[in-house]
């Protein structure tokens, strides 16, 4: 979801077809969507916060502020704490099962732009996931949050390796299926796999930072049967931008 109308959309994963408006965003872009695996509900950033849409199941959903900053990458962990990307530093949100959802902390600053996320379950520490940051300098960042000192550090220091370098411009990332990691580049999307070519992002650990990672640069496109997809209309977006879209099971 972005400008130039910054509504948010429900279509059919078979052909895309736009089958209502979920939501409706006033000011400015909206770049990241996300649904929180506690309540089921969407979360959407932007450069005046992260709001919330809560009972868009059957009607127009309800548009709450969740918490102010500038923010772009969003990524829940699986005990509903939310990951968020800004200008130079990623910070950890709390939960809608929070006694404070919404507080936000930075927990790391990065050179480059830190955009799109995804997540790794830490099954060593759960409450300190590991971090994929897609960089606008075309690195990607793998931060392991159960090491990061307190404050935020600034440089990251050996909680962070670059696992990717030398591409375009970063945005998005995501996990597929087979736990592979895909992101986007100004021309292209790429998926990193472990050196040996196989995938284990989620739910298994993948090897330590010390690992070498390949990268097999693909164009994919593809969109499952399971459930909906939340995004932005192609007219709606400006030259140059790209939409947020998530699958969510219809509930």
């Amino acid at each position: 979801m972005l400008s130039n109308g910054n509504n948010l959309l429900e279509v059919n994963p078979a052909n895309a077809a736009v089958i209502r408006q979920v939501a409706h965003f006033d000011g400015g872009s909206r770049p990241a969507l996300a649904v929180d695996p506690l309540s089921g509900d969407l979360f959407v950033s932007g450069f005046d916060g992260i709001e919330r849409i809560s009972n868009y199941a059957t009607g127009p959903g309800t548009v709450t502020h969740y918490t102010s900053g500038d923010f772009d990458g969003i990524v829940f962990a699986p005990d509903g704490t939310l990951y968020a990307a800004a200008q130079t530093a990623v910070y950890r949100i709390t939960g809608t099962n929070s006694p404070n959802p919404g507080t936000r902390t930075a927990i790391v600053f990065l050179p480059g732009s830190p955009d799109g996320m995804a997540l790794e379950p830490n099954a060593a520490n759960p409450a300190k996931p590991i971090l994929f940051v897609n960089r606008n300098d075309g690195t990607i960042t793998r931060v392991d949050t159960s090491t990061l000192p307190d404050p935020a550090p600034n440089p990251c220091g050996s909680s962070c390796t670059d696992i990717f370098s030398g591409g375009s411009r970063g945005d998005f990332v995501a996990v597929g299926p087979g736990g592979c990691l895909y992101a986007t580049q100004s021309e292209r999307v790429i998926r990193i796999t472990k050196a040996d070519g196989t995938c284990s992002l989620q739910p298994n650990s993948v090897r330590s930072a010390t690992d070498a990672y390949s990268r097999e640069r693909t164009a994919i496109a593809s969109a499952g049967n399971d459930g909906d997809i939340y995004g932005d209309a192609p007219e709606c977006r400006q030259p140059g931008e790209h939409s947020g879209v998530t699958f969510h099971q219809r509930r």
